[in-house]
């Protein structure tokens, strides 16, 4: 695909704007921001697969920040850069400050994330940061940058979600609200996600049904985890199952965590919460848990186990 290039700042002042591309058509090719700034970007429209570009496949998008974004979906795939990608997506040295993103719900699913909704390709995000809120309601697979992904070698590399002065807030209300994550709400694949050098300010993860964690809520397949922090006043799954201070729900065999460190007020898991994982379902052979370091006040399950 051709390479796009942004010459100068725009500010959209909040003007309606129903992002580039539609539900069937897909942006192919380079986006370069050249460091440059959009500004109050407002997009809110009764659909799927919302964002700056609606649908990218096989797609870069480099050195472009995002000030001030108002983005509000109805159905499925809501994000600030894409709602849907497919193929593959690089997403590097790319900032949002000041955000709000509300995703509404399908069949049980939102897919509503700071950066992508719905990851369906391999997705790469480094050298990144966003900042603001994230929510969704009366659907799952909500995250401070993805919602949803499923394919082998999705990263997350030198990422940012909140600063230590505002904390991002990422929350789900309503039915059916399971699976939210500080930087992933749900991984759901046979593959690894590798997260390193990764930062999450929170003030809360919070949902009113299951599985939430500081970076990943619920987690199938493997994962390779080092060098992150996570600080948060609130992990919390208020309707049921798991809540961990990196992971929710993890069902893997080969689960590698290194020089992770956790500092929250408090985990909340309605059976099951921990430090580092809520649950972990599956073969310990192969996982590695080292040098990382747990700081809280209250870690507490309902019904279940709370532990460190």
């Amino acid at each position: 695909g051709k390479t796009v290039y942004l010459y100068t700042d725009i500010d959209m002042n909040n003007r309606a704007f129903s992002g580039i591309g539609d539900v069937n058509r897909f942006f192919r090719g380079t986006f370069d921001g050249q460091n440059h700034t959009i500004s109050n970007l407002k997009i809110n429209i009764s659909d799927d697969r919302v964002g700056l570009f609606r649908n990218t496949e096989n797609a870069t998008i480099r050195k472009l920040k995002v000030s001030s974004a108002n983005i509000t979906g109805s159905k499925r795939g809501t994000a600030v850069l894409v709602g849907y990608e497919k193929g593959t997506l690089t997403i590097s040295d790319c900032h949002v400050t000041g955000a709000s993103v509300t995703g509404g719900a399908v069949d049980g699913h939102s897919y509503t994330g700071g950066f992508v909704g719905e990851s369906k390709g391999k997705l790469t995000i480094s050298n990144s940061s966003y900042s603001g809120n994230v929510t969704a309601s009366g659907g799952g697979d909500v995250g401070g940058l993805v919602g949803f992904a499923e394919t082998d070698g999705t990263g997350f590399y030198n990422c940012t979600v909140g600063t230590a002065s505002s904390r991002a807030k990422i929350t789900l209300t309503g039915g059916n609200s399971n699976r939210i994550g500080g930087l992933l709400g749900c991984f759901f694949g046979d593959g690894t996600v590798t997260v390193n050098n990764c930062n999450v300010f929170a003030s809360e993860i919070n949902t009113v049904g299951e599985y939430a964690g500081g970076l990943i809520g619920k987690h199938y397949g493997h994962s390779n985890i080092n060098n992150c922090n996570v600080t948060a006043n609130l992990i919390k799954c208020a309707g049921g199952c798991d809540a961990g201070g990196i992971i929710g729900w993890i069902e893997d065999d080969e689960t590698v965590i290194k020089n992770c460190n956790v500092n929250v007020y408090e985990i909340y898991g309605q059976v099951n919460a921990g430090g580092i994982f809520g649950c972990y379902s599956g073969d310990t052979e192969g996982n590695i848990i080292s040098d990382c370091s747990i700081s809280f006040t209250s870690i507490k399950a309902n019904s279940g186990n709370g532990r460190a």
